[in-house]
């Protein structure tokens, strides 16, 4: 299983996009700004080194900045949680 596959299963949605979205902060790819609870786009993943659930949060995250929002816009994208 995957990272997002057992956050899934640990806490839901919610639960695989927030450790995706730890990750990608984690890894540059997103700033986190917790003030206002937001995200800025900071880098694009490689194309073949993504999953779909990464791709769907920076893809998001490049219209909206409010974290809500970007969950709210992704949860089609948490099951399965694989490329």
């Amino acid at each position: 299983l995957s990272t997002y596959e057992i956050a899934y299963l640990a806490g839901g949605q919610q639960r695989a996009i927030d450790t995706a979205i730890v990750s990608l902060v984690q890894h540059g790819y997103l700033q986190a700004y917790p003030e206002t609870r937001s995200l800025k786009l900071k880098a694009i993943l490689p194309k073949d080194d993504s999953l779909s659930l990464e791709r769907e949060i920076l893809y998001s995250a490049r219209f909206n900045s409010s974290i809500s929002q970007i969950t709210a816009s992704v949860t089609h994208a948490t099951f399965p949680c694989y490329k």
